[in-house]
């Protein structure tokens, strides 16, 4: 019987260093570098009905299709195109050139890296709410050669009677060599 028992102990313990662990605190030291995104998935619920659910991947992207972070807590992300339910849209135009690249500063918390903003004009720095438009990403998975950030958009109807649908965005990425 005592064997039964240490073994279902050895069983139990193996079980729990065999799981998963949350991704837990990040330093913003383990972000710094240059990362490549590899795959992006749009999901857009209301309630609980599925309403679009796009992936793109990494033929979709291009060398252009980065975050960068520096020690000094500025971040640069440069994207070669708009990505959306219908596709990728390319529009070459020089009053929106600031929307393929955009300058940052950013923290982390916990799991959590939160950007601000730092090159875009005040007019256009301003979302729907009135409010700064800066975002936080959680960090789903972060290791030597792997990165998952996730941000999920809440509220994106206007009016008390609007039917709110949710949209999770999850970026893949690897590091740089």
């Amino acid at each position: 019987m005592k064997k039964y028992t240490l073994l279902l102990a050895m069983c139990i313990a193996i079980g729990f260093y065999g799981c998963k662990k949350d991704i837990g605190s990040v330093s913003s030291g383990e972000l710094v570098g240059k990362w490549h995104q590899t795959k992006l998935n749009l999901h857009e619920t209301i309630g609980s009905t599925v309403v679009h659910d796009t992936t793109f991947m990494e033929d979709s992207f291009t060398s252009a299709d980065f975050y960068q972070f520096s020690a000094g807590k500025t971040a640069t992300i440069s994207k070669s195109g708009n990505f959306g339910f219908g596709g990728k849209i390319i529009v070459l135009n020089a009053d929106v050139l600031f929307d393929w690249v955009t300058n940052y500063t950013y923290s982390v918390a916990d799991s959590t890296v939160s950007f601000k903003v730092t090159d875009v004009p005040a007019q256009f720095a301003i979302n729907s709410n009135g409010e700064p438009y800066n975002e936080s990403q959680d960090i789903v998975l972060l290791d030597a050669n792997n990165l998952v950030l996730r941000y999920t958009y809440t509220n994106m109807a206007p009016g008390p009677n609007a039917v709110t649908p949710t949209l999770v965005t999850t970026r893949y990425f690897t590091r740089a060599r």
